[in-house]
């Protein structure tokens, strides 16, 4: 596990109110098997996690979340682990970061996510 700097951002619909989950600091980043596991969590205990291929190349790309095994994004509230079932996912490898995206969806517990972004630094 390595510790990076950057954010993981969304607002989410917890309970009829948002929750705007902001975590600036202490991103972890784990290579397991074949894919990259980006996490952080707020002082809460909240978070997301968000996998990515190890084989996508440098460049945008956009990912339909419904079809593949990688990419995936996870909300984690109250420690439990909720991924999100219908979602649109915009990854950029490289450049002046090492991942840079945005994203948005609906959880399998029908929790709306919207305005999520996420930042790596190199």
């Amino acid at each position: 596990m390595t510790i990076f700097n950057g954010h993981l951002h969304a607002d989410v619909v917890l309970d009829n109110s948002v929750y705007q989950l902001r975590i600036d600091d202490g991103l972890r980043c784990h290579e397991i098997g074949e894919g990259y596991l980006i996490s952080g969590y707020d002082d809460n205990g909240s978070g997301l996690q968000i996998w990515l291929d190890k084989g996508m190349s440098d460049g945008p790309q956009e990912y339909d979340l419904k079809k593949s095994e990688y990419p995936g994004i996870f909300i984690v509230t109250r420690r439990i682990l909720s991924p999100l079932v219908t979602a649109e996912l915009d990854v950029k490898v490289g450049g002046d970061a090492q991942f840079v995206g945005t994203f948005e969806g609906v959880d399998e517990r029908g929790r709306t996510v919207s305005r999520g972004s996420f930042r790596l630094e190199r």
